[in-house]
């Protein structure tokens, strides 16, 4: 079935449940499009079908859709309509695979759910002690449909309204706010990171002297407030049942496929799975020549053995489990600014785009930032001392080194290019990469992890 026809059956389902909810008070106005790297994304703008205000028993359940208007002032009420078509994520080296849609859309879902019940939880503990000049404001799931003969879908509530945004900003800066869009747009296609020219041509990354100043941003408004609420609650008998709910699903549907969270091992324990999958599929396109890349899967087979030694280094400072969102970058944020204080980093209004969303070691989120968002080892010291002196403060508790992880992400990034360049990702994410393009990349990764972090595949193995 063509992502047309698909997309055609979803309206048409969820017309037919938004007419049975609201008693046919609502209809469908209009369709818009917005831009995403897997999935279809629609915006709907609903209208009432006459003029008089809808009513609600007192007494009556609501629905969530029914909820959602019941709140709105005026004749229109907009909601987001999410069908999910790709289920490649980091946590897959961005394969695709037979019940990979549905598990990411099962822990998107849970993650937007847990992000919301999170970041209210925080606000309500925290407010008169943290004063934000901007809370976060996380989609609300109002509609979840998975069938598996059918895209999994989801409507959620709409949060670039700038009535929504005054609602939850503080009182000073209610005035001559806007919606900081040009942020996003002005990312650069090319930015230096750790030693070498990258591209970026889908999205940008935050310019390198913008780039520290950012992810402190994300780092401060975004990421502490919701691990402090994990780290409170890590002993399972103080979370909520919510919470418990959540947390559930988003184990059930990792590529664990157990009730664990994800820990630093687990992703060794994929690699060296991957590694001999990738070892025994050496036809291999005639661009990516064959000593190039048997060398390029020697070396990634002695990384991964030197990681399994790395795994106990970092198995000395335990964490507790977090939910992780793997992608704070810009484009996945609702921005806004004030007028009256020229800021050069706009404040983070909502986190969208929960796809890798996990129940897994808080670290992983700081490893993504490190090594994604900030362009450089000193400007990933700085994020990463940040957090510790945070988890040391609070919670008496050590992270530990920074270039275990860095190293784990090295690794997972060659892998993932092998598997690209070797056409394993079984429809997974589309890379912009040329073949040769990508002979590049992985040398220049290699470089990374072999000069600048000190891993020399001729070297010995010593375990601790």
């Amino acid at each position: 079935m063509s992502d047309i026809c698909t997309d055609d059956k979803i309206l048409k389902q969820f017309e037919d449940i938004l007419r049975q909810e609201t008693n046919g008070r609502y209809e469908i106005h209009s369709i818009e499009n917005i831009t995403s790297a897997q999935q279809t994304v629609l915006l709907l703008t609903l209208t009432r079908t006459n003029l008089e205000s809808p009513t609600f028993n007192s007494s009556e359940s609501l629905s969530d859709i029914e909820e959602e208007i019941k709140s709105i002032r005026g004749e229109q009420l907009r909601l987001i309509l999410r069908i999910w078509k790709g289920g490649a994520r980091w946590w897959n080296l961005n394969c695709n695979s037979k019940d990979g849609l549905i598990r990411l859309a099962n822990s998107e879902v849970a993650g937007y759910q847990l992000a919301y019940e999170a970041f209210e939880q925080y606000y309500k503990q925290y407010e008169s002690k943290d004063r934000l000049a901007v809370k976060i404001c996380i989609p609300k799931l109002l509609y979840y449909h998975s069938d598996c003969q059918d895209a999994p879908w989801a409507v959620f509530s709409f949060v670039k309204d700038m009535e929504l945004v005054q609602h939850y900003c503080d009182n000073n800066l209610r005035k001559d706010l806007y919606f900081d869009d040009k942020f996003i747009t002005d990312m650069v296609k090319f930015r230096k990171e750790f030693g070498f020219d990258e591209a970026h041509p889908r999205h940008g990354r935050v310019a390198v002297d913008d780039a520290q100043e950012y992810a402190m941003h994300v780092l401060e408004t975004a990421v502490i407030p919701l691990h402090t609420i994990f780290y409170q609650t890590h002993d399972i008998s103080k979370q909520n049942e919510n919470f418990k709910r959540r947390i559930k699903i988003l184990n059930a549907n990792n590529f664990i496929g157990s009730d664990e969270s994800i820990r630093y091992i687990d992703m060794v324990e994929l690699y060296q799975e991957k590694l001999s999958e990738i070892s025994s599929h050496m036809t291999i396109d005639s661009s990516l020549k064959q000593d190039e890349m048997t060398s390029i899967i020697n070396s990634l087979q002695y990384f991964v053995q030197r990681l399994l030694v790395e795994s106990k280094r970092v198995e000395k400072f335990p964490l507790p489990s977090v939910l992780c969102h793997l992608d704070l970058q810009p484009q996945n944020m609702i921005l806004v600014s004030n007028q009256q204080h020229c800021k050069k980093i706009p404040q983070i209004f909502s986190i969208l785009d929960w796809e890798e969303s996990c129940f897994a070691d808080p670290r992983f989120e700081l490893l993504l930032i490190c090594r994604k968002v900030v362009a450089n080892r000193q400007q990933a010291d700085c994020i990463w001392n940040a957090y510790g002196t945070f988890v040391k403060d609070y919670f008496h508790l050590e992270i530990g080194s920074l270039d275990s992880w860095l190293r784990l992400e090295s690794v997972h990034s060659l892998l993932g290019m092998c598997m690209q360049g070797m056409d394993l990702l079984e429809g997974g994410r589309n890379p912009w990469e040329e073949k040769p393009d990508l002979v590049a990349k992985l040398k220049r990764e290699l470089h990374r992890l072999e000069i600048d972090l000190g891993w020399d595949s001729n070297e010995d193995i010593h375990c601790e």
